[in-house]
């Protein structure tokens, strides 16, 4: 499986193991890839419970880590991405969540699309488009039964400052 790949190449790094070396409590929340233009890295985050702050992973070349970063959440702790029981792939996600916009939304064409896999209740393909009409269209896709959870479009004027 891709994934499997992506955090077997993450965790056998040697950036990861020294870093492990004085974080040995972080754990696996996501996988994130931004689809633009120009190529971009995926992208695999590790919780720290203790700081409530993520370290970051980028896969390119060679693996290269973010400091620890502020995390944007609705509760108080994250929780821990398991990759065993996933049966929906990127590819297979992607292709769901375009079935979705050109069906459902086909005036909305993307110019940037970001891909997240992470563990609401259960672990979801968390996949936003942004469009060259100025909204998010965002979908949820259950990443075990490729359920369509969601599905919200919103205007990016409404997140204007005031």
């Amino acid at each position: 499986m891709f994934l499997a790949t992506l955090l077997s190449t993450v965790e056998s790094s040697s950036s990861f193991k020294e870093w492990r070396k004085t974080n040995p409590t972080p754990y696996l929340v996501h996988f994130l890839k931004i689809i633009e233009s120009i190529p971009t890295p995926w992208i695999i985050g590790y919780y720290n419970e203790k700081s409530d702050k993520i370290t970051s992973f980028f896969i390119e070349k060679e693996i290269t880590t973010s400091k620890e970063e502020e995390v944007f959440k609705k509760e108080k702790k994250i929780p821990l991405l398991d990759i065993s029981s996933i049966t929906i792939d990127t590819d297979n996600a992607q292709e769901l969540a375009e079935k979705v916009r050109k069906e459902e939304y086909p005036k909305e064409q993307p110019i940037k699309t970001i891909i997240i896999l992470q563990c609401l209740d259960t672990a979801v393909w968390n996949i936003t488009f942004i469009t060259a009409s100025f909204n998010t269209l965002n979908i949820k896709i259950n990443a075990e039964s490729g359920e369509i959870t969601s599905k919200e479009l919103t205007s990016l004027m409404g997140f204007r400052a005031k």
